[in-house]
């Protein structure tokens, strides 16, 4: 009986996921509203101590913005993110995985575009943009990054984090392998920078999407996955000052360009690890060119680092969907894989 089970498609969710990160905050049934005034170096203990969703909405010195926090530390969320009950999530994340890609909806516009700023418009320390750990001289942007493979036109994403080290400066920690092939070709093709768009306050389906580490990079990128993910075409807009395609939907988007020449030292490196492992990096510039966003206090989503949060289950779970679909393949009844 079990065998039979584990070889069928697993039962589709009972209602169409939301396609925005606040719809899904007003409709999960175990959200955290924190209303009293918080301050930004309070936020990641605070974070720390949950394990549901948590929405900062009085941040001192930050009026105009919400921060969210804790969407996939657990099963019961992480099924929450597909729509499915705990018991259905990891055989369905699985199978969706095994489908080819959804198309776009491609949009022209959308409401991560209400707000945009340009030039001396832009200014990261106006962000509430967290320092993750006691001692950190600068804060940390966590976002879900999205660039685009120049020989096949994918779209590659990823989480890899930047150090904010000026209003229009980040040093990013580039380490997935697929994105540094990416920058690889930008390089070859006689490139001085690469385009790279922080997409900020998606729905959680979005991230978990985000972080696949399979073979893809050949047939298809992350992002064309996410709408497989989420059982509906995604809607993505054309960006502000590059030439991509970003969500339409989600709260922000920082626009910009991955200097490929010149390296700095960061030291203390905030890790998933939460040691200072590596010690040191030596960091490409990450260099802003717009900051688009929601004009009703959009809302920052952070992966806070330390302690054990999302930023250390993200990366995970494609990976216990990718070993459940090779067990299960093998003949083995597969009741659950953690990784």
């Amino acid at each position: 009986m079990l065998s039979q089970i584990s070889h069928m498609p697993p039962p589709a969710p009972d209602a169409n996921l939301e396609k925005s990160l606040r719809e899904y905050l007003d409709n999960h049934d175990g959200l955290i509203r924190i209303s009293k005034p918080v301050k930004l170096d309070d936020i990641g203990a605070l974070s720390g101590q949950v394990d549901d969703p948590i929405l900062f909405e009085n941040i001192v010195g930050r009026p105009g913005f919400r921060l969210t926090d804790i969407h996939v530390k657990n099963r019961r969320n992480q099924a929450r993110a597909l729509g499915v009950l705990p018991e259905d999530y990891l055989r369905t994340l699985a199978y969706r995985l095994r489908l080819p890609p959804t198309p776009f909806n491609e949009v022209k516009s959308g409401p991560a575009r209400q707000v945009v700023l340009k030039g001396d418009q832009i200014d990261f320390s106006k962000l509430p943009i967290p320092r993750h750990k006691e001692g950190d001289e600068f804060p940390y942007i966590t976002a879900m990054n999205v660039v685009r493979d120049p020989e096949t036109g994918f779209y590659n994403s990823s989480h890899s984090g930047a150090t904010v080290v000026g209003p229009q400066r980040a040093l990013i920690s580039i380490v997935t392998a697929h994105t540094n092939i990416i920058m690889r070709k930008y390089a070859e093709r006689g490139h001085t920078r690469m385009p790279l768009a922080m997409v900020v306050g998606v729905p959680p389906a979005f991230e978990i999407t985000a972080n696949y580490s399979g073979l893809h990079m050949d047939m298809w990128g992350e992002v064309d996955m996410i709408g497989t993910v989420m059982g509906q075409q995604i809607e993505m807009m054309p960006a502000e000052t590059l030439d991509y395609l970003v969500p339409a939907q989600s709260e922000m988007i920082i626009e910009g360009y991955v200097e490929l020449g010149e390296r700095f030292e960061v030291g203390e490196v905030t890790s998933p690890s939460k040691y200072y492992l590596p010690q040191r990096e030596f960091l490409p510039e990450f260099n802003p060119t717009a900051i688009t966003m929601r004009e009703d206090r959009p809302i920052w989503r952070n992966h806070q680092t330390c302690p054990d949060t999302d930023h250390q289950t993200l990366p995970r779970l494609c990976h216990e969907a990718l070993l459940y679909n090779r067990l299960t393949e093998m003949g083995l009844q597969v009741k659950d894989v953690r990784f």
